[in-house]
C-alpha cells in the first residue's frame, strides 16, 4: 500500500469518526482534503454504531523463532486495525510493516475495526504475529526516530524539525571575504546512531548493559561489546546494582548449601551404619521398617533389615561379605564394608568373623603353616630361605624342612 492511499484511508476513518462523534470541524477538513485528491468513496449507513468505551485486549504475541509472550491492551471497539498497529509501535516498537494481526481466526486488515472481528467486551482475545525485519530495507535508527517523531506528535506537536544547535541567524558575512557556495550556512548535523545492540529476533535497540532483549527476552548477541567509554544511565545503574545484589545473595545461598552438604557427607561419612530415612521393605524377609529401622549399604545402596544382615555375616564362609539382594535379573555383588560389619555384630561375632577371615587366609595359602602344638593357634606364612618358626602364641620352635616341632 503506498502513501497516498495509505493517508486516504486515514482521512476517511477520521471522517467517519468525526461524524459518528458530531465533530463538525474535523469533519469538514476531513471531506475538504478528500475532495482536493478526488479519492472515490462509498457512504454507507451503519444500522448500529460500535461502542466507544474502553475494554482490555488479551493479546498473544509470537515472533518467527516461535518464543510467545502474552499482554493487555487498553483498545476501543471502534479502532481501526491501522490504529491498534500505531499504538502497538508508539507503546513497545515494533514497526507496523511487521505486525500482522490475527482476529476472530482471520486476518486483519488496516482498515477494519476491532468491532467489525469480535471485539466487544473485556476479555477477548486476539494474535499478533511479529515477522522477521531480515528481508525488509528497515533502519533502525529511522524507526527510531519515526517512533520518537509520533510520540511527540500523541503530545501535541506535529511538524516538527531537528535544527542544530547555534545562532538562530547567521552573523553577517565579513567584508573583503568572498563566500564559498553552499557554505552560507552550516549543514545540519546528523543523528549519532543510538548506542546499543540490535535484537536479531525483533530488531530492538537495547541498551549496552542489557544481556537479553527488553521486548522478546532473546539473547544478547556473543560478538557484541559493550563499548569502553559508555557510562550508564540512573536506571541502568539501578538495575545492574540489583543484578549483582541477586546474584551476591545466590553466591551466598549457594557457598551456605555446600557447606551444609559437606557437613552433611561429613557426619554420615563417621557413622559406622547408614540408617534409611524413608519406609522400606527388606528384600530378604519383606518386613515393612520404617524410618532408621532398616541399614542402607554404602556399596550398593541396597536396604536390609538388621537381623537379615547379621545372619548373612554369621553364615557367610568367606572373608567379604557379599549383599544378600537377589531377584529374577541379577544378584548383587556388592560387599559389605569393615565398619557395617562391626557395628551390626556383637564383639564375640565381630571376633569369630575376624577368626574365620584369618582360618581361610591360612588354609588358601600354600606358603602357611600352623604350629604343631596341639589347640595352638599360632601360624605363620614362610619363605623358602627360612627354615625355623618361633610360635608367637606358644614360643615353641618348628622346623619347617621337616614340618615337626623341635
Amino acid at each position: 500500500m503506498d502513501e497516498k492511499t495509505k493517508k486516504a484511508e486515514e482521512m476517511a476513518l477520521s471522517l467517519t469518526r468525526a461524524v459518528a462523534g458530531g465533530d463538525e470541524q474535523v469533519a469538514m477538513k476531513c471531506a475538504i482534503w478528500l475532495a482536493e485528491q478526488r479519492v472515490p468513496l462509498s457512504v454507507q449507513l451503519k444500522p448500529e454504531v460500535s461502542p466507544t468505551q474502553d475494554i482490555r485486549l488479551w493479546v498473544s504475541v509470537e515472533d518467527a523463532q516461535m518464543h510467545t509472550v502474552t499482554i493487555w491492551l487498553t483498545v476501543r471497539p471502534d479502532m481501526t486495525v491501522a490504529s491498534l498497529k500505531d499504538m502497538v509501535f508508539l507503546d513497545y516498537g515494533f514497526p507496523p510493516v511487521l505486525q500482522q494481526w490475527v482476529i476472530g481466526q482471520r486476518l486483519a486488515r488496516d482498515q477494519e475495526t476491532l468491532h467489525s472481528h469480535g471485539v466487544r467486551q473485556n476479555g477477548d482475545s486476539a494474535y499478533l504475529y511479529l515477522l522477521s525485519a531480515r528481508n525488509t530495507s528497515l533502519n533502525p535508527q529511522e524507526l527510531q526516530r519515526e517512533r520518537q517523531l509520533r510520540m511527540l506528535e500523541d503530545l501535541g506537536f506535529k511538524d516538527l524539525t531537528l535544527q542544530p544547535r547555534g545562532p538562530l541567524e547567521p552573523g553577517p558575512p565579513k567584508p573583503g571575504v568572498p563566500q564559498e557556495p553552499g557554505r552560507g550556512q552550516p549543514d545540519a548535523v546528523p543523528e549519532p546512531p543510538p548506542v546499543g545492540w540490535q535484537c536479531p529476533g525483533c530488531t530492538f535497540i537495547n541498551k549496552p548493559t542489557r544481556p537479553g532483549c527488553e521486548m522478546c527476552c532473546r539473547a544478547r548477541p556473543e560478538a557484541y561489546q559493550v563499548p569502553a567509554s559508555y557510562q550508564p544511565d540512573e536506571e541502568e545503574r539501578a538495575r545492574l546494582a540489583g543484578e549483582e545484589e541477586a546474584l551476591r545473595q545466590y553466591q551466598q545461598r549457594k557457598q551456605q548449601q555446600q557447606e551444609g552438604n559437606y557437613l552433611q557427607h561429613v557426619q554420615l561419612d563417621q557413622r559406622s551404619l547408614v540408617l534409611n530415612t524413608e519406609p522400606a521393605e527388606c528384600p530378604v524377609c519383606y518386613s515393612v521398617l520404617a524410618p532408621g529401622e532398616a541399614v542402607v549399604l554404602r556399596e550398593c545402596l541396597h536396604t536390609f533389615c538388621r537381623e537379615c544382615l547379621q545372619g548373612t555375616i554369621r553364615n557367610s564362609q568367606e572373608a567379604e561379605v557379599s549383599c544378600p539382594f537377589i531377584d529374577n535379573t541379577y544378584s548383587c555383588s556388592g560387599k559389605l564394608l569393615e565398619r557395617e560389619i562391626k557395628a551390626l555384630l556383637t564383639p564375640e561375632d565381630y571376633q569369630r568373623f575376624l577368626d574365620l577371615g584369618i582360618s581361610i587366609a591360612e588354609n588358601r595359602s600354600a606358603f602357611s603353616y600352623h604350629c604343631k602344638t596341639p589347640d595352638c593357634k599360632g601360624w605363620c606364612f614362610f619363605e623358602d630361605d627360612v627354615n625355623e618358626f618361633t610360635c608367637p602364641v606358644c614360643f615353641h620352635v618348628n622346623c619347617l624342612l621337616c614340618k615337626t616341632k623341635a
